[in-house]
């Protein structure tokens, strides 16, 4: 991943940058390095935020609510799962169907 970032960061690929940290986010969760993967998921929701990217925001969002609340830290671990839902509530205004919205 960080060759990813590398090859990224070279080429201006800014988009790519969420997904990058989302993804290392998960591998640090997956070894419960739950530090690291907050750092990780609000890097990318930082960057997702900046580039209007709300599928990738949504995920960071989810992602940091998990590491906060393995790291004991509740009342921000429900804040970011708040800030996920809203997320996930604006995305699902941009559909017109009612069965996708749903």
């Amino acid at each position: 991943m960080e060759e990813a970032r590398e090859y990224a960061e070279n080429r201006g690929m800014r988009n790519l940058y969420p997904l990058i940290d989302l993804t290392l986010a998960q591998i640090a969760a997956a070894a419960a390095a739950w530090n690291v993967a907050l750092a990780h998921d609000t890097a990318a929701a930082n960057e997702a935020q900046a580039l209007g990217m709300r599928p990738n925001l949504w995920q960071a969002q989810a992602g940091m609510a998990l590491a906060l609340a393995a790291l004991g830290r509740d009342e921000e671990a429900e804040v970011s799962r708040t800030a996920a839902a809203a997320t996930i509530a604006e995305i699902a205004v941009l559909f017109k169907d009612d069965d996708l919205r749903a």
